[in-house]
């Protein structure tokens, strides 16, 4: 349950003397955080000789590649100071904190539904937002900044206080306030044990009684700040849900004193500036807009650190001529350039091709990632209107995709295998057949090489033998061998001189010639034969 404290000296006045604060990692340069926030999955060059079904479960590894861009360091240096200014004013060490602690515990008492601390007590938060396009990144980098942070921090030596950094929940599809204020109460007792779901998130409880335990808590637990993703969840809600969740955010910030961060697709851009503005603090950056990356030198970072990660067993380099159709293809947007470069991959390994080539590239959008086809078509036209349609990248599932490849792969090699199995079982067990039949032929005096030879040459025509079957057909071509190469006897000689005259005394009797009655019979040649 979370890391024990250790306290590190601070250098800026307002952050001395406050243990949730010294608490913290050290804030951090520009070049220290681009080297804490990139994550490159290990590779191995000689991984490209690996059989297929391996080589496509290599290719996921691709989704964990994280190349931080200019945008990425300028949300961590945004977090960074917020999560610290959530603290000011609210060192678990001042009686002003103790104070603020027991005039929410008063309230609680009380069965008071007035969030309203004395304004000289109220700490120090800030709020923004974060909206932009699906699959630009927003999620993916946020969660990589706040694990930077100890979510969990364990305060002992006197302060006893167990320190929650950090929350993040998703905004409920149907908009509710109290599935929100249950998510929180279920998020907290999954970090540290406790069962506050089950005394404060009874679906009997008011949404006003969840939201006073949630400022209670947050306070407990010196929670700085609050991420809630996926706010255009609110536009499917009905009636003034969407105002009641706004407002309610508004009242995290301005009256309980925990800093909110809420994040969404451009759709909820007119919720955000309607209703979130009213927000007192700012962290001086306002709605943070996040549109697709442009074709610079971000995009050329992150092109070269994902080409790096290739399992075809022919490298393609990476030209300028990839790096702009790949752009055309995705327009810029991180998680569908990642996908397709993917399934390039998959498609080149499991087809045989082995290479990435350009037409290869360009059939992903109009097959596999056809589902996102429309977006990618009204990004190239610039029509903000249609954009605004598409809230979700997730429809494809490329993970899925490759995993259907890969499980595929796996009853292909399982076909190979058993083939290859029946056919050493077929091939032991004519060895075994044959064996036996070679020896019964030497016991009835048949000499052993050509025992073996007959024996070896009629299983190559037919494997399938059983042993009777077997030795009744090498015994015939035995004796039919015998036959052909037996010298003709003295009473041979005499049958045939019979059969002869047989057939000339018949010819006679029907009044042709000894050389038409042979002729007849066989026993004579036909002249023209000669020159066929």
């Amino acid at each position: 349950m979370g890391i024990k404290a250790t306290y590190l000296k601070q250098n800026l006045t307002e952050y001395q003397g406050n243990p949730f604060i010294e608490a913290l990692p050290p804030i951090l340069s520009i070049e220290e955080a681009y080297e804490l926030l990139s994550y490159y999955p290990p590779y191995d060059n000689e991984e490209r000789n690996l059989p297929v079904h391996q080589r496509l479960h290599a290719i996921l590894r691709l989704k964990r590649v994280f190349e931080p861009l200019e945008r990425t360091l300028e949300l961590e240096k945004t977090f960074s100071k917020i999560i610290r200014h959530s603290y000011i004013n609210r060192n678990p060490l001042e009686k002003e904190h103790i104070e603020i602690l027991s005039e929410l515990y008063s309230k609680l008492s009380t069965g008071s539904q007035d969030l309203t601390l004395n304004r000289d007590l109220r700490p120090a938060s800030l709020s923004f937002s974060i909206i932009g396009y699906p699959g630009v990144g927003k999620s993916s980098s946020i969660e990589m900044i706040l694990a930077l942070y100890p979510q969990v921090i364990v305060h002992r030596e006197g302060l006893n206080v167990i320190q929650i950094v950090w929350i993040k929940l998703n905004c409920p599809h149907d908009g509710s306030l109290k599935t929100l204020c249950m998510s929180f109460f279920q998020k907290i007792d999954e970090l540290i044990g406790s069962d506050y779901l089950y005394k404060f998130g009874h679906k009997r409880n008011s949404i006003s009684s969840m939201i006073i335990h949630m400022g209670h808590l947050a306070k407990l637990h010196g929670i700085s700040v609050i991420v809630i993703d996926e706010i255009q969840h609110l536009l499917t809600s009905k009636g003034d849900v969407p105002e009641q969740m706004m407002n309610f955010f508004v009242t995290i910030v301005n009256e309980i004193g925990i800093s909110v961060v809420i994040v969404g697709t451009m759709k909820a851009k007119g919720l955000l500036q309607k209703d979130f503005r009213q927000a007192r603090r700012s962290a001086d950056v306002g709605n943070i807009v996040w549109q697709q990356m442009n074709r610079d030198e971000n995009w050329d970072v992150f092109m070269m650190s994902l080409w790096e990660y290739q399992w075809t067993k022919n490298v393609t380099p990476l030209t300028e001529d990839f790096s702009k159709i790949l752009y055309e293809e995705s327009q810029g947007i991180k998680d569908i350039a990642i996908k397709i470069y993917m399934i390039a991959q998959t498609n080149a390994i499991v087809t045989g091709l082995e290479t990435i080539t350009e037409p290869l590239i360009r059939s992903i959008i109009n097959n596999e990632l056809s589902i996102v086809k429309p977006m990618i078509d009204a990004l190239k036209k610039g029509d903000i209107n249609r954009l605004l349609l598409y809230d979700d990248l997730n429809p494809f599932d490329v993970e899925n995709y490759i995993n259907e490849q890969i499980e595929y792969e796996n009853i292909k090699e399982k076909m190979r295998s058993k083939a290859i199995d029946e056919q050493k079982k077929v091939q032991n067990e004519n060895r075994s057949i044959s064996a036996k039949v070679i020896m019964s032929l030497v016991n009835l005096g048949i000499e052993p090489e050509i025992a073996e030879q007959t024996t070896e040459s009629i299983i190559k025509k037919k494997k399938n033998y059983k042993e009777t079957e077997l030795m009744q057909v090498v015994l015939s071509q035995v004796e039919k061998k015998k036959e052909e190469t037996r010298e003709p006897t003295n009473k041979d000689k005499k049958g045939l001189e019979c059969r002869l005259k047989s057939v000339i005394e018949n010819g006679r009797n029907q009044k042709q010639t000894a050389y038409e009655s042979l002729l007849e019979k066989g026993y004579i040649a036909s002249p023209s034969e000669d020159f066929l």
